[in-house]
């Protein structure tokens, strides 16, 4: 793992909580291109499939647009987001992005944070 992961991870367990904490209030960088809301199961009823006495709660959704030339600081977050696409994108590799504004890149942020 220390081959693929940047700097600044940690696998201690408390001090990633404690990292997390001081970033809920994270807004995406780049420029908001839409936003939506939809309903999903409540927390307490995810142990099984939706019946007719499911408590459905409502989730906010925002949708960001941003390159890594343009917009101060994405480069970075491109960085330490990418490790994740090798677990997720066979042949996957890592990209070069810092000097093309042809590459958008697009993030959501939900208004709710899991633990």
């Amino acid at each position: 793992m220390n081959d693929v992961l940047r700097a600044g991870f940690t696998n201690d367990m408390k001090k990633f909580k404690k990292m997390v904490s001081q970033n809920h209030n994270f807004t995406p960088l780049g420029s908001k291109v839409h936003s939506f809301q939809c309903k999903v199961q409540s927390d307490e009823d995810l142990d099984g499939p939706p019946t007719k006495k499911t408590n459905w709660d409502t989730k906010a959704y925002e949708i960001f647009v941003a390159d890594a030339v343009s917009v101060p600081g994405f480069a970075e977050y491109v960085k330490r987001m990418e490790s994740f696409i090798l677990f997720y994108i066979d042949a996957a590799t890592f990209l070069e992005c810092e000097e093309d504004e042809k590459w958008k890149f697009f993030t959501m942020q939900v208004d709710v944070l899991f633990f």
